[in-house]
């Protein structure tokens, strides 16, 4: 399970999934990509073309939120 100890970032990354992300019909993971396309593309671009876990996606949107 996806646990964040940091309520700022947190907040921050579900700042960031309102502003970018696309509804995609309750499929969460893909919701997460397109936040991930539309938000970091550059980070988008270097991604595997797999299939990626919900998981794996948040913690992409998180790590790329904490650098800044």
């Amino acid at each position: 399970m996806l646990e964040i100890n940091d309520d700022n970032l947190v907040k921050k990354v579900n700042k960031f999934i309102e502003k970018y992300g696309v509804a995609c019909g309750g499929n969460w993971s893909s919701m997460l990509m397109s936040t991930i396309k539309n938000g970091l593309p550059d980070v988008y671009t270097k991604m595997e073309d797999r299939s990626y876990k919900f998981e794996e996606l948040y913690t992409i949107i998180e790590e790329n939120l904490s650098k800044f």
